[in-house]
């Protein structure tokens, strides 16, 4: 078994600081950037050729690629820079150094691939210089009274470095080893970026007064403001600048505001080339936070996390958006086997193809927190929102539908018919709410315990619940879809919460998994029951092929397992799938396995379920 296809997650953004995205100065195609503790390598020209690390144990920050293209350099909130092999799918650790005792914002390879500068928020330093492979100092990076937001490496010699901070300074320095030469006070307000042009004639910094200050490469000397009110006029930028990017023949840069522009400057005549636009009616997740041009991709980062490429002949729009999950994913549904849809726990929708490209569901603003998604077929989608309502969406259309029903309770999971008509909502109370046509038909609740996963048959007459005695409950359901008083029939092998449940697709058979890993399946005619063992944590997620011979599961111990229905003993482990918990999982076709997890990513692996 092998992963096939990477959905990767899109960029972490926090709204009010800059995403320093990193480059390819090798290819000129791929670009670096962090989500929780992955972080994440982004090809631009084939989303699905991307590649996630997972081996920080915090937080990471930012990445940045060697000139050579052969090492990574990333880094964490807890001030540590990990340095790993970026040409082999092992990933193998180069070196591991802890530089500063807080959060690092920035780091900076010089043209020899040998020393890096890391910036940050520590306590008895804000920035270091050191040696990737054995850590050795090569100067010291001071100046700065306040975190240091950015830094950079002037890409030939004579080296020059930069550095930016909270302080509103931008500060200079020779080396190696690197020393501070001089402190530039152009700034009235945070600075947010500092960039090298690759020609190393001059530096440029932008900052949150809305403000590019223009400098020498190699003195430090200030050219010019190329925001000045003479120069730019009307065209000027009217939001913090979080990010430049300077073009490959250093004649123009593209940098990225919180007035939700992007725009292109010549930097000679210090005039707008270009503006880019990104909605209409722009909201504030059109600011923009982080950019990057490198060949012939100009890209813009949206708080929204959406990657948006750029093409100066039409700067109206993005010519192409780059979308993905910034939350941990709780639902995936599919509809066909190149298509597939998914859910986070934001509220975000997005249809997936086997591009790796990601469509936005319309209408998907109404969503304000997801639970699972549920696919009918009649070809539409159910989810439930915490604000207490059933939303449906056309695979057709792309969009949601217009009828909206109430829930009356907090929802924490839904179960739907195979027709679509009845719905079953798992309430944060622990109740389960049956609805029917949208309709309110009655609810689940067994006095002394609480629910915690539930699934419908797929000829629409029986109700199994699991609860957190450690037993499953089946309730019928009559032609409207009212639910019995009394379970017809309890399950009592689990020594543990039922925490997921699925019916084969002929409802013949029914899997049910516990919280302390374990899987148990029960023949719905005779009730005998079959174990399947493995999970070492809390089921998360159940799903069966469509021919009902093999069933898979997600859990919280981050595997995903494949298991025969005959014999039960046997099974396919994907082990660490995610580096978080597993949330769900589903077949896309007979050897083809989707799982999804906090991670914010979604992965396709190929299966030889009959080896």
């Amino acid at each position: 078994m092998h992963i096939d296809r990477l959905y990767a997650s899109a960029p972490a953004t926090e709204r009010g600081r800059a995403v320093l995205l990193g480059g390819d100065l090798k290819e000129g195609r791929r670009v670096l950037y962090c989500n929780g503790r992955t972080v994440v390598i982004h090809d631009l020209a084939d989303a699905a050729n991307s590649a996630m690390y997972v081996g920080h144990k915090a937080q990471t920050t930012v990445a940045r690629l060697s000139p050579t293209g052969y090492y990574v350099a990333s880094a964490d909130v807890q001030g540590n820079v990990r340095v790993w092999d970026a040409t082999q799918p092992e990933q193998i650790l180069k070196s591991e150094f802890r530089v500063i005792s807080g959060s690092i914002n920035d780091l900076a390879w010089d043209a020899d691939s040998q020393r890096l500068i890391a910036v940050g928020d520590g306590r008895e330093r804000f920035g270091h210089a050191f040696t990737f492979d054995s850590g050795n100092t090569v100067g010291e990076i001071s100046g700065h009274c306040k975190p240091i937001n950015s830094c950079h490496i002037r890409p030939m010699r004579p080296y020059r470095a930069v550095t930016c901070g909270d302080d509103n300074l931008v500060n200079f320095f020779h080396g190696p080893p690197f020393r501070h030469q001089l402190t530039l006070r152009d700034h009235t307000r945070f600075v947010n970026c500092v960039r090298f042009s690759p020609d190393g004639a001059h530096f440029a910094s932008t900052g949150a007064d809305a403000k590019i200050f223009l400098y020498d490469g190699k003195t430090g000397e200030r050219v010019s403001e190329l925001t000045a009110e003479t120069a730019a006029g009307s065209d000027r930028h009217t939001g913090s600048i979080y990010a430049l990017a300077w073009s490959p023949d250093s004649a123009q840069m593209l940098t990225s505001s919180a007035d939700g522009t992007a725009k292109i400057w010549d930097v000679a005549a210090g005039k707008v080339v270009n503006t880019f636009h990104f909605d209409a009616l722009p909201n504030a997740g059109h600011h923009q936070v982080g950019n990057i041009w490198q060949g012939e991709h100009l890209v813009s980062l949206s708080l929204s996390g959406n990657l948006n490429c750029l093409d100066p002949r039409a700067p109206e729009k993005p010519a192409r958006i780059l979308r993905g999950h910034q939350r941990a994913i709780v639902g995936l549904e599919v509809q066909d086997e190149k298509t597939f849809w998914s859910a986070s726990y934001d509220g975000r929708i997005y249809i997936l193809f086997e591009t790796a490209e990601a469509q936005f569901v319309s209408g998907n603003e109404a969503v304000t927190s997801a639970v699972n998604l549920v696919r009918d077929t009649a070809g539409q989608v159910h989810t439930a929102s915490l604000d207490g309502k059933l939303y449906a969406f056309s695979e057709e259309k792309v969009a949601f539908t217009d009828k909206v029903p109430e829930i009356g309770a907090t929802p924490r999971q839904l179960a739907i018919s195979a027709d679509g008509r009845y719905a079953a909502v798992l309430t944060t109370e622990g109740q389960v709410v049956l609805l029917a046509d949208g309709h309110t038909r009655g609810q689940v609740e067994c006095v002394g315990t609480l629910a915690a996963s539930a699934a419908i048959s797929p000829d629409g007459k029986q109700l199994s619940v699991g609860y957190d005695d450690r037993k499953v409950r089946v309730y019928a359901l009559d032609a409207q879809g009212t639910p019995s008083a009394e379970a017809e029939a309890t399950y009592t092998n689990h020594t543990s919460s039922v925490t997921a449940l699925a019916y084969s697709p002929d409802g013949a058979r029914l899997a049910t998994g516990g919280g302390n890993g374990m899987i148990r399946v029960y023949d719905v005619a005779t009730h005998k029951v079959a174990l399947w063992a493995y999970h070492s944590a809390r089921v998360t997620s159940i799903a069966w092929s469509s021919d009902g011979l093999y069933a898979a599961s997600g859990a919280l111990d981050t595997h995903v397992c494949v298991w025969s229905v005959a014999p039960p003993a046997q099974r396919l482990v994907i082990k660490n799938a995610h580096q978080d918990e597993v949330s769900a999982v589903r077949f896309l076709d007979g050897h083809t396995i989707l799982s999804a997890g906090r991670d914010a990513a979604v992965k396709r692996w190929k299966v030889a379920l009959n080896a």
